[in-house]
């Protein structure tokens, strides 16, 4: 395939732009067999591809009449320039490095900062889990990351809170390869509180997204966004996930791709270990050290016993023992603050003091006297 020129690439960008344009509508829309020019073009007219009937999806016609009246106010050379203003590249089927290619779903393009090669660089490893995960877990994500880093594996999350963004701490404290896969634009940082993690991977690995510029966080962007993860991973670990987490829509993912699944064995009393328990239960291999995930890589022998994750994690996380306890209490649910004093062991306006912080920093939720999980958890 030729590669793709910028005209084309700013067609792309502006198809991209549409608001609900995910991937089953994506299909539908260039079903019609026109290129992607001529699909952008036809819109910014106010109408369909001819070969397309009407949209069958509910609210679908109002929904393309949205898409009308937005392509017409945008000019694909216009969103190019904006692009190159904020340093963000493009790239498309035919662009040098293109990692998509073959892929049952494919993104129409994707923006990026970083080095685009590192989607192609073999092996990699993705590392996902939930949100809410407890200390332990994050200390495994983090042991993970470090040590594929150092065996030159790239090691790939969706920057989450929780076991995403630990991985990443870790593969990026052993100065290994991150490539980090978004749901936003590149320049909305999501969730905030990873606004650093985020400028080291874009600085050292690579940061890549199918919005472009501007795009802002929407429930249904993070499972689309799951796709990309398990196109790019040779092999998907999960570290920890709940019975209906989100990191087994990356799992499905991955299976329908033919990739490898792994996951960590968690306590049977953790509400945390629900889903990644059931995977072994469904025949994914156990990851009981990074040896284990080298070894399915070809990267190691079996030789030897398995050296345990290490339980320290990469650098001094959370804050301190107060707060990776009320972690771990909140990983498996709502709890009174009461149970916390009594398992903490601290003076009420020291637990209090530490509950605030985490509130602040979106890790906890307060509603009475009962702790919640947070946003960034």
């Amino acid at each position: 395939m030729s590669a793709t020129n910028n005209n084309d690439l700013g067609h792309r960008l502006l198809l991209a732009k549409l608001p609900g344009l995910g991937p089953a509508r994506l299909r539908w829309l260039m079903s019609s067999g026109a290129s992607v020019a001529e699909v952008a073009e036809s819109i910014r007219a106010g109408r369909l591809p001819r070969a397309l009937g009407a949209p069958t999806w509910a609210k679908g016609p109002a929904m393309v009449q949205t898409w009308f009246e937005l392509a017409r106010a945008l000019d694909p050379d216009d969103l190019m320039g904006h692009h190159t203003r904020q340093g963000v590249k493009v790239a498309g089927p035919g662009s040098s490095w293109w990692p998509f290619e073959g892929d049952p779903e494919p993104p129409l393009s994707v923006t990026y900062m970083g080095t685009l090669g590192l989607a192609v660089s073999k092996p990699t490893v993705a590392i996902v889990g939930t949100r809410r995960c407890t200390t332990v877990g994050r200390r495994v994500a983090a042991s993970l990351g470090a040590g594929l880093g150092e065996a030159g594996v790239s090691v790939i999350s969706g920057l989450a809170t929780g076991i995403d963004a630990a991985s990443h701490v870790g593969v990026l404290s052993a100065g290994g390869k991150a490539i980090g896969v978004v749901g936003t634009g590149l320049d909305v940082v999501y969730p905030r509180s990873n606004r650093e993690l985020w400028g080291r991977v874009a600085e050292v690995g690579l940061l890549l997204s199918e919005y472009p510029v501007g795009t802002r966080p929407e429930n249904w962007r993070f499972p689309a966004r799951n796709r990309l993860i398990a196109s790019l991973a040779d092999i998907v670990v999960v570290v920890e996930s709940h019975e209906k987490g989100g990191s087994l829509h990356t799992v499905d993912e991955a299976i329908q791709r033919g990739r490898t699944v792994m996951a960590v064995p968690g306590s049977v009393t953790s509400a945390a270990s629900a889903g990644t328990n059931q995977l072994l239960v469904d025949g994914c291999a156990p990851v009981r050290g990074v040896e284990d995930v080298l070894v399915a890589l070809s990267l190691e022998t079996c030789a030897g016993p398995k050296e345990p994750l290490d339980p320290k994690p990469a650098k001094p996380y959370p804050a301190s023992l107060v707060q990776a306890l009320i972690l771990d209490e909140v990983g498996t649910g709502a709890v009174h603050i009461d149970d916390l004093l009594a398992a903490s062991g601290v003076a009420i306006v020291d637990l209090l003091a530490e509950i605030q912080c985490m509130v602040q920093a979106g890790l906890v939720a307060l509603d009475g006297s009962t702790v919640l999980p947070g946003a960034n958890t």
